[in-house]
């Protein structure tokens, strides 16, 4: 059917929307519990420019997998510099 169809070319626009409020949550919290600047993450913000450490980048990632079920990569974060990039279609 066609809505079938139109659900499923949905989907991955819908977890790409998820993988970036997921993302930016994580980030905030993470700003936040280190004293970073925080108030709204921008989402062309590169993740290295925001003085996030690698250990900040794992916990991240830890985030993102225990909120979504999606692992991510180590390099994720080296090969996808912003968030926008990460969620780009």
């Amino acid at each position: 059917s066609q809505q079938g169809n139109s659900e499923g070319s949905q989907q991955p626009r819908r977890v790409l929307k998820n993988l970036s409020r997921s993302l930016s949550r994580g980030l905030s919290g993470i700003l936040s519990s280190s004293n970073l600047q925080a108030n709204r993450v921008d989402p062309d913000e590169s993740f290295l420019n925001l003085g996030l450490t690698s250990l900040d980048l794992f916990s991240l990632s830890v985030f993102v997998r225990e909120s979504m079920g999606v692992v991510i990569e180590d390099s994720f974060f080296f090969d996808y510099g912003t968030v926008n990039i990460a969620t780009k279609e």
